[in-house]
């Protein structure tokens, strides 16, 4: 369904999940969608309606007047074709992601950006699920410093730092680095000179830009509270702390 082979079998049996009672037209009626993706021009197809019921950005660009409505086409030029296929994933049910050590980088380099996506596309279940994933994946793994780095620069992030030290994605990062920095302080198996020449270019990265209250002093303080404020991990953590959805609404994931 998609531009390999891999995704397009994947879709195909995640579309073989979708509930009758959701969707009480037959597959075969829905118009198809074409999806232009990233600037080497990625192709996915989707169908219509299922996208316009899972995304409030599809349901606007796919209504009535609007130039996707009528050439079935929809481009996506500055996002890219790993991240894009996560949300179909989501979007069709495929949700059962298996980490292996040989998938398992290449999938902590894209939720961060799908998360972005789905927010940008209106989906905060989507946006939950993505973030369910990554304490799954955290829960084996330290989360790459290189993560914090490139969430507070802000040619990726287009926030006030006032608004990312809220963002869930952010602060479950922030979370995990400082209990990592924490339980990790006397490991054996931690690279000095990697967690040095992290917090050299943290520095570098608060002095150009100044709107960026993540300091030094702040991580340290952080560090040095942290045992005191939580007993458990952050990745480990139940309940819906990182989550978009209101407190008061019942979480999707949950369901």
């Amino acid at each position: 369904m998609a531009s390999s082979s891999g995704l397009s079998a994947k879709l195909n049996a995640a579309k073989a999940k979708v509930s009758p009672s959701s969707l009480p037209i037959t597959l075969a009626t829905f118009a198809i969608i074409t999806l232009v993706v990233g600037a080497e021009k990625h192709v996915f197809t989707a169908h219509k309606e299922i996208l316009m019921r899972k995304s409030p950005f599809f349901e606007k660009c796919l209504s009535s007047g609007m130039k996707e409505s009528m050439t079935n086409m929809i481009h996506l030029p500055t996002d890219e074709s790993a991240e894009f296929s996560l949300i179909l994933s989501w979007i069709y049910g495929d949700t059962d992601l298996k980490f292996t050590e040989a998938n398992s980088q290449k999938y902590i380099e894209t939720f961060p950006k799908a998360w972005l996506l789905a927010q940008r596309l209106c989906m905060p279940d989507c946006q939950d699920w993505l973030i369910d994933c990554m304490m799954v994946w955290l829960q084996s793994s330290k989360v790459p410093k290189n993560l914090i780095l490139w969430l507070l620069d802000p040619d990726n992030i287009d926030l006030e730092y006032d608004e990312l030290k809220e963002c869930p994605l952010f602060k479950l990062f922030y979370d995990e680095l400082v209990w990592n920095f924490q339980i990790y302080d006397n490991h054996p198996n931690e690279d000095e000179s990697s967690r040095c020449e992290f917090v050299q270019k943290l520095n570098e990265l608060t002095k150009w830009w100044p709107d960026c209250k993540v300091s030094i002093v702040q991580l340290v303080y952080d560090i040095g509270v942290v045992s005191k404020k939580q007993s458990t991990e952050p990745a480990r953590k139940r309940g819906c702390q990182y989550h978009v959805h209101p407190k008061y609404e019942p979480c999707a994931q949950k369901k």
